[in-house]
């Protein structure tokens, strides 16, 4: 478009934003006389005044269509009618404030939620995992459906009799949430803490920023290692490139930092179990003696697997 018509047009435009009703008075006025000069015309061609008039009515359109036509040519009509719709909401709350503001509410609480809701149900169901060869990765659930319980977490007995037991996965990884007191460098906080198996990593495909991760023999009790979200990293420790090695503390426990994981990294994923936040950081899941003998209890552990290629 040529830099000599905007220079016309967005004056226009301006002017009939901001002085709409002038703009519509002339608007009024331009129609008015089109349809006097055509009613002339055609009294002027034999028609009687009253014929004449409906005849330039019918050529024009219709007053009220063609003013709708003129105002969509100016494309301001959407702007005005938006500041319409303020002034009558202002007015309305002035009237009702108690009842504008229980729906003005209403409708906040109501959109925020179904943001919430179409949030998760992209990030698990709609877009695809962002992890390796994401279409074969199941989360698992075990269940005791006579007792009311169809689908539950498992215990770590019972995972431990899957792992020996099952055909139709190539990998199996684990993770359990929870909630610790982090401590060591600057004033003490609550963060999301997840007990992973050293499988998990690999299984996903997660390669750390900095470091390395959990090693096969760190699945063991007595190996305190952590590895840290890239969120973490950066709002507690600044982003501190010589991290690895330092000593933090969990729960008043000392673990040490082998890992930074990647911005783009996160896990789990919001909404893929219940109350499952994404962590702040990961520890081996290091699962006890006594822990494996708690049979019928401790229904915690998720458990996520790679199915084998054909099954």
């Amino acid at each position: 478009m040529r830099p000599e018509h905007w220079m016309y047009t967005i004056p226009l435009r301006l002017r009939s934003l901001f002085r709409w009703g002038q703009a519509d008075q002339e608007l009024d006025d331009e129609l008015r006389d089109h349809l006097e000069r055509k009613t002339q015309e055609y009294v002027a061609r034999g028609m009687t005044p009253e014929e004449a008039r409906r005849r330039a009515r019918l050529d024009l359109g219709g007053i009220e269509q063609t003013k709708e036509k003129c105002r969509d040519a100016r494309r301001v009509n959407r702007i005005q009618d938006f500041f319409q719709d303020l002034r009558f909401g202002f007015r309305m709350w002035r009237k009702s404030p108690g009842f504008t503001t229980v729906a003005v509410l209403t409708l906040v609480l109501g959109i925020g939620a179904n943001t919430a809701i179409f949030s998760i149900v992209n990030a698990v169901l709609l877009r695809p995992l962002p992890f390796k060869d994401s279409q074969r990765l199941v989360l698992l659930h075990e269940g005791l459906p006579k007792i009311g319980f169809p689908k539950m977490s498992f215990s770590p007995p019972d995972f431990a009799v899957l792992a020996r037991e099952q055909k139709s996965f190539s990998e199996l990884g684990t993770f359990l949430n929870e909630r610790m007191d982090i401590s060591g460098q600057g004033e003490p906080d609550r963060v999301i803490v997840s007990r992973v198996s050293a499988t998990l990593f690999p299984m996903l495909g997660a390669q750390p920023k900095l470091g390395r991760t959990f090693s096969p023999e760190e699945d063991a009790p007595g190996h305190p290692v952590a590895i840290l979200s890239y969120a973490l990293w950066q709002r507690r420790y600044g982003g501190n490139a010589n991290i690895l090695g330092q000593q933090i503390a969990l729960d008043r426990q000392p673990y040490i930092v082998i890992g930074v994981m990647p911005r783009q990294f996160v896990f789990p994923l919001p909404g893929l179990v219940p109350n499952g936040s994404p962590a702040d950081l990961w520890v081996p899941m290091a699962v006890s003696p006594a822990e494996l003998q708690e049979w019928g209890g401790l229904y915690m552990t998720s458990v996520v697997g790679r199915l084998r290629r054909g099954g």
